[in-house]
């Protein structure tokens, strides 16, 4: 797993990736973002985040986090509950 273009080193049997470069400035207010995201339980500016951060990040479809789902579940339940007032 080298990524799309690895490159050739001395050794035939060996190659080298070109990962893409992130300045530490960027790298640490992107990770202290991320801290607190995840400390209010952010789930989908997370997968955002970590998509912009990490070339190929793709994120499975499902959100297994329990509490998540609880949340939304309840969110969703909230919202039907209140279009059946009207």
């Amino acid at each position: 797993m080298l990524g799309n273009d690895p490159q050739p080193t001395l050794h035939p049997n060996i190659q080298k990736a070109q990962d893409p470069f992130v300045p530490w400035d960027k790298l640490e207010t992107e990770l202290d973002t991320l801290k607190v995201l995840l400390n209010h339980n952010k789930v989908e500016v997370i997968i955002s985040t970590l998509q912009q951060l990490v070339a190929g990040y793709q994120p499975s479809n499902e959100v297994v986090d329990w509490v998540y789902a609880e949340k939304m579940n309840t969110a969703q339940a909230a919202n039907r509950h209140q279009g059946s007032l009207f």
